[in-house]
């Protein structure tokens, strides 16, 4: 699956409206989806169908494996409400140790996005660095480093901190996507009237 993912890698240029990811524009990623977010213009989602049909059975892991993960942190009575997840955007991400390819600098995922997950993926040659640097705790007081290396999973709540680690050597891959959770109430069936009252 990762050779048809690298094969129809095709990294878009995202112009954005402000320095939130250390530069105002951003070419290391080829994006799928692409809903919600600070970009300038459209992104040209096209460039990314190819890689969204190899995707696309990951992509559906990757989504149960964080709503079992956010059901967990955030529970909800089942009986009353339902949940389902939108992608917001998914995207594949190639670090390299070249200028401006390294790292994106900390940063939160926007406003609008209720959680995300970081898959790692294979590398053919390897790569030195890299991995997940993640603030929490009142103030950011507590720091967690994450190597997040193939097949692991980093899920993030809404709002939290975090960065991707500069690149020394070498290509790191990851599948990222952000999310919009909907938990909806179910609504009851109403009642059918009862025999007298069909009579009156």
């Amino acid at each position: 699956a990762f050779g048809s993912i690298a094969g129809a890698f095709s990294p878009q240029q995202v112009d954005y409206s402000n320095t939130a990811y250390g530069k105002d524009h951003w070419q290391l990623s080829c994006f799928m989806e692409y809903e919600g977010g600070v970009a300038l213009g459209k992104v040209d989602l096209r460039r990314g169908a190819l890689m969204r049909r190899a995707a696309e059975p990951t992509l559906a892991a990757c989504d149960a494996v964080f709503l079992r993960w956010y059901d967990s942190v955030h529970p909800y009575l089942r009986a009353k409400a339902s949940r389902s997840l939108v992608r917001l955007q998914s995207f594949v991400t190639r670090y390299r140790p070249h200028a401006d390819e390294t790292h994106l600098p900390r940063h939160i995922d926007g406003a609008g996005v209720d959680g995300s997950l970081v898959l790692g993926l294979p590398s053919e040659c390897g790569f030195g660095g890299g991995g997940l640097t993640v603030w929490d705790g009142e103030g950011d007081a507590e720091l967690f480093e994450y190597p997040v290396g193939c097949g692991d999973v980093c899920l993030l709540d809404s709002k939290v901190w975090h960065q991707s680690n500069p690149v020394t050597w070498g290509e790191r891959w990851v599948l990222v996507i952000f999310y919009r959770v909907l938990t909806e109430p179910r609504h009851r069936a109403a009642r059918p009237p009862a025999a007298a009252d069909a009579g009156e």
